[in-house]
């Protein structure tokens, strides 16, 4: 892939992207999508835990794995109300229909969000295969171990950490937009996550 360059001689071009980027340090690389807006201007840390380029071109899209660990999503999590069906235990073919069936849901939410100017009020995840993340997620959860049948959770982290369980037999799109709604009504049973042991013996040291 080629890169586009400024000559060294443009001092002024220079300094006036570094102004309207915000420039503070080198290297720093901002990623921008199609239509000129910023994605984030964190582009040296994603490149470096990307490496592989596995998540290029890392510009936001509705629905997101949770095991390629895209890295300019993941810190939204905290930040905002996210859904994540959990299907790593899972065969190929329910791994693809979870997926199927929650893009809907997913796109219509990343279409708002996108139209309004606005960030997503839902982030939407699956969990096609384990990593720390993953495991540190049931943990928290108290949902044991990975098994042949989907899980979903929501994550209302900025809410002192609270979460919901789904409790349905099956995980339809139907079913993924009555979830959601029953949690707008304050339907849904509420609970917070909890720490990790290993992670809570290292604090109190």
């Amino acid at each position: 892939m080629r890169w586009l360059a400024m000559p060294e001689s443009s001092y002024e071009l220079k300094q006036k992207l570094g102004e309207a980027f915000r420039v503070e340090q080198c290297p720093m690389l901002i990623i921008i999508d199609p239509e000129g807006n910023v994605v984030t201007t964190e582009g040296v840390e994603i490149v470096n835990k990307d490496s592989e380029g596995e998540c290029f071109p890392w510009t936001p899209k509705p629905l997101y794995d949770l095991f390629t660990l895209e890295p300019e999503i993941l810190g939204e999590m905290n930040e905002t109300v996210t859904c994540v069906i959990l299907c790593e235990g899972c065969d190929k073919d329910t791994k693809a229909l979870v997926q199927e069936q929650m893009l809907p849901i997913a796109t219509e939410y990343f279409d708002e969000a996108k139209a309004s100017g606005c960030e997503a009020g839902i982030l939407f995840f699956v969990a096609t295969e384990t990593n720390d993340v993953v495991h540190q997620l049931r943990v928290s959860c108290e949902i044991g171990e990975a098994s042949n049948t989907p899980q979903m959770v929501l994550l209302d982290i900025p809410d002192a950490g609270a979460f919901y369980v789904y409790d349905g037999q099956s995980i339809t799109t139907d079913d993924i937009r009555g979830f959601l709604q029953a949690y707008d009504e304050e339907q849904l049973e509420r609970r917070e996550l909890q720490e990790d042991e290993e992670d809570a013996q290292q604090d109190s040291k």
